[in-house]
């Protein structure tokens, strides 16, 4: 069930040599093979994305709600890609933090991000964010 719902969650763009911290504005959005899902899933809500892709090839994807001032949830891990991130710990909106193991992908169309998404198991649950940005300005 993991890796088709993730397939699920975004259609592949062109890859490009990602930006070192963007920060985008978009909505939260999910098709209806990832809604089949959410009695088992947590999906995120949110209205903006911040990538900081630091040094040694470590990331972090967060997923905002902007009106609440709020991370609802960080995704946290290793960059196995220009576009492609491991995740290994997972931040809840509340603050728990723990170890995760899931992936992360930002989607790209004419070099530009499109769509980022990610999909994580923590404690045995799963959490997914997906967000379109294709319709705002990066």
């Amino acid at each position: 069930m993991f890796f088709p719902l993730f397939l699920a969650l975004a259609a592949p763009a062109a890859e490009v040599v990602p930006e070192d911290r963007i920060r985008l504005e978009g909505r939260c959005t999910y098709n209806q093979e990832v809604l089949k899902h959410r009695d088992d899933t947590v999906l995120a809500q949110c209205d903006a994305v911040a990538i900081d892709d630091r040094e040694n090839d470590t990331a972090s994807i967060a997923f905002d709600l902007r009106s609440w001032d709020v991370t609802m949830l960080r995704f946290q891990g290793k960059m196995t890609g220009p576009d492609t991130m491991t995740v290994r710990q997972l931040t809840l909106r509340n603050g728990t933090r723990d170890e995760a193991t899931g992936s992360c992908r930002i989607f790209r169309v004419e070099g530009r991000v499109s769509v980022v998404s990610c999909l994580a198991t923590m404690r045995g649950r799963a959490y997914a964010a997906n967000i379109d940005v294709s319709h705002n300005q990066n």
